[in-house]
């Protein structure tokens, strides 16, 4: 029922979906392991084809996707019976697992650690746990609350006359989101990105950003003070999250990107 491979990547060899791992069928992870799965590596692959990132970002995928593989894996095996099927004689059980599992099965619910998610400062990060991280179901039961490794989070926001969510500007290039004030992040982002040649989208959330938020929702949601901002993959998984405006933003940034690109 539980099957599970030792290594994603062998050399030039990447494995994925139920190549990867089997799980029982009526939970449905295991379809939604593999579409993750793969889109994890596609980007990696086409920014290391590219000649953007080096070799050594192809090496995060097994890091990032194998422990959410054994994990998915092992959570479906926990409620089913001897076929592999919901077995109703231990539903109360199984109904326990379910609701403790539902973040993963909405396909949520984990958090990458590798070379390609800057981590934040300790004291940095503990400061902002209590007092900006949003008291809601979609940060404390999903974990969307902006910190490094996890997907970003959902707000609807108004983007050149249209209601638009901050998930749709995801899935192509890098992007950045500061606050209204982050104009000078925004401009680090734009010079960096003509000169790498790699590109970041920038842009402002709040009262008068680019993305208009007029209740200021992008600031709990993604957990970040007046002067920070996040950095996102193509993936859509928070890359790195800052606090502050301090130092040459430009130089900060770049030793980001190439931490995640070269790693």
């Amino acid at each position: 029922m539980e099957r599970v491979v030792e290594k994603l990547q062998q050399v030039r060899i990447f494995l994925a979906g139920d190549a990867a791992h089997t799980m029982t069928s009526y939970r449905g992870q295991g379809a939604n392991s593999g579409i993750a799965d793969v889109h994890n590596l596609a980007w990696k692959l086409a920014a290391v084809i590219n000649g953007k990132a080096g070799r050594g970002l192809l090496e995060t995928y097994d890091v990032e996707r194998l422990p959410v593989g054994r994990k998915a894996a092992r959570e479906s095996a926990n409620t089913s019976g001897e076929g592999g099927l919901l077995d109703a004689r231990k539903s109360l059980w199984t109904v326990w697992l379910m609701i403790g599992v539902l973040p993963m099965l909405l396909g949520w619910g984990y958090k990458y650690v590798s070379d390609a998610i800057v981590p934040e400062a300790t004291a940095e990060s503990k400061w902002f746990w209590w007092w900006n991280v949003p008291w809601s179901i979609s940060s404390l039961v999903l974990g969307l609350n902006g910190s490094p490794g996890t997907r970003v989070p959902h707000i609807w926001v108004q983007y050149e006359g249209q209601k638009i969510s901050t998930l749709d500007l995801f899935g192509k290039n890098f992007v950045l989101i500061a606050r209204s004030n982050g104009k000078s992040w925004c401009e680090a982002a734009n010079k960096l990105s003509s000169e790498l040649g790699i590109e970041v989208k920038a842009y402002r959330a709040g009262p008068t950003g680019d993305l208009s938020d007029p209740k200021r929702e992008w600031d709990a949601a993604a957990g970040i003070a007046s002067q920070g901002a996040v950095l996102v993959r193509p993936d859509g998984f928070v890359a790195w999250r800052v606090q502050n405006q301090l130092g040459d933003l430009k130089n900060r940034l770049e030793a980001v990107l190439k931490q995640v690109l070269t790693t």
